[in-house]
């Protein structure tokens, strides 16, 4: 029986010197021979009855086989080819090829329970604690609202081992950052705007262009010498590459993804972070959908993260969901291009978060009602909130009414009012040193005249973040299967 096709070009790749990167029954990684390529850009995958090339960083079939010395008319032994417009290699097929299994031997490959309780693991590691954890994440938002200013801030912590958003402390790394949309001057302002004086780290490089289809390369090489680096590409849409012919959106997005995630398998503890784009209109239910272009992106990375605010406005938000970070929505900062957490803390950032999404969308009196029910844990009551506000009565208990109707404060006994129990904010002052106490006025929403409410403390919260019970990813083998 004659070899395959697929086994006939992984021999010729071999005979000619390309690294093989990766390879099983049914498909391959090498160097592409069309390209100065240093990170297995070409895949090789057995087809039935053929073989397809595909180089993920833009050379057509036509040019690998130019550039590996085969003819078009003979492409392999014993067979004819031509060349068809969706870049693969379609033979005629011998009857030594039709008799040929076709079957990928899959009990080569399976792994057993057993086998994966005997391994000791890397454990998972984070560029940002609690935030970027190692792997290919996506970082999105609307044009012009800071987010060259948010990664270069993060870069610079990294290179030097500072706080990242002002306030998590990380571990100094080495940073390289693709800022395609820069040149050297507005770099050099931004920096010394951001280290307020401090030398720029050695440890951060930069480039300010890449040929598309050497991305991936220039990747791979640099985390070879800087292991366990942080690389940022600002923007995605300058290194990935078009659609080939008849190939839907979702399939580039995940083909592109699935490619840099290949990279990554050979460098653990690295993480690569594309900045990138959200849509024009709301996401709607699914704050995901906001990024812009298919669902591919989200799906082939590890974690999305999508920087939101109103342009005039210094308050923002910066949501985060990924396979090993936990789901989060933190409050953020941005005066005078520097990005901080609202509060000392991703936990506050979060309260603060959802305190906004509480208060952000109302305005007059019933927000100022809720801000300050929510800054009492231990309760208000209706007079408290006529006294410090100078509202009417028959106001306060309109409010208030509302307020509990829509789940937005809670009654935590007659006449007092305090925070749900999520809203509950991290430091609270009392009312006591600030407000007499009187007794409320007939009418005052259950209570009794002369009565004064004995504030008694809500029920206690768990205010521990939930953690997320998460296999490790397994970076002994590439990930398998047709992505191309």
């Amino acid at each position: 029986m004659s070899k395959s096709k697929y086994q006939q070009a992984c021999d010729k790749l071999d005979s000619e010197g390309f690294t093989c990167y990766s390879s099983n029954d049914a498909e391959a990684n090498y160097q592409c021979p069309a390209h100065d390529d240093e990170s297995g850009s070409l895949t090789v995958i057995k087809a039935r009855k053929d073989v397809r090339l595909f180089c993920v960083a833009g050379c057509s079939e036509q040019a690998i086989r130019q550039a590996l010395g085969i003819d078009a008319r003979d492409a392999w032994d014993n067979t004819t080819s031509s060349v068809c417009d969706t870049c693969y290699v379609s033979d005629t097929v011998t009857q030594a090829d039709s008799d040929e299994p076709e079957t990928y031997d899959w009990r080569k490959h399976i792994k057993s329970g057993d086998w994966l309780d005997a391994q000791k693991l890397p454990p998972l590691q984070y560029m940002v604690p609690g935030l970027i954890p190692e792997g290919l994440l996506v970082l999105a938002g609307a044009p012009k609202i800071g987010k060259s200013w948010m990664v270069l801030d993060l870069a610079l912590a990294v290179a030097r081992g500072g706080r990242a958003l002002g306030s998590i402390d990380v571990e100094q790394r080495p940073v390289l950052y693709l800022a395609l949309e820069d040149g050297d001057r507005r770099l050099q302002d931004r920096c010394w705007k951001l280290l307020e004086g401090a030398p720029i780290p050695a440890a951060f490089q930069y480039l300010l262009s890449v040929p598309q289809i050497e991305a991936g390369s220039v990747i791979n090489g640099w985390l070879t010498e800087q292991p366990r680096g942080l690389v940022i590409v600002d923007t995605l849409a300058k290194v990935r590459p078009s659609a080939r012919q008849g190939e839907k959106e979702y399939d580039r997005d995940y083909r592109y993804g699935t490619y840099l995630q290949g990279i990554l398998s050979h460098h653990s503890g690295a993480t690569v972070l594309l900045v990138h784009h959200t849509r024009k209109t709301d996401g709607g239910a699914d704050w995901m959908n906001e990024t812009l272009g298919s669902q591919g992106i989200n799906g082939s990375v590890d974690a999305t993260l999508i920087l939101s605010r109103r342009r005039n406005d210094g308050q923002g938000t910066l949501k985060v969901t990924g396979r090993d970070v936990g789901e989060g929505e933190y409050s953020v900062s941005f005066t005078d291009g520097v990005w901080r957490l609202v509060g000392d803390t991703l936990k506050n950032a979060a309260d603060a978060a959802r305190q906004q999404a509480q208060t952000g969308r109302l305005g007059g009196p019933m927000k100022d009602i809720l801000e300050l029910v929510n800054a009492h844990p231990d309760g208000v009551t209706a007079a408290q909130i006529e006294q410090r506000l100078d509202l009417a009565p028959n106001t306060v208990r309109q409010y208030l009414k509302r307020g509990t109707d829509e789940e937005r404060i809670v009654r935590l006994s007659r006449g007092l009012y305090g925070p749900v129990p999520e809203m509950l904010p991290t430091v609270t002052v009392s009312l006591t040193s600030q407000l007499s106490q009187p007794p409320d006025e007939p009418g005052a929403p259950e209570d009794e005249p002369g009565d004064m409410p004995t504030p008694i403390p809500p029920p206690e919260v768990d205010r521990q973040r939930a953690t997320m019970n998460m296999t490790e990813p397994d970076w002994d083998e590439p990930p398998e299967g047709d992505f191309f």
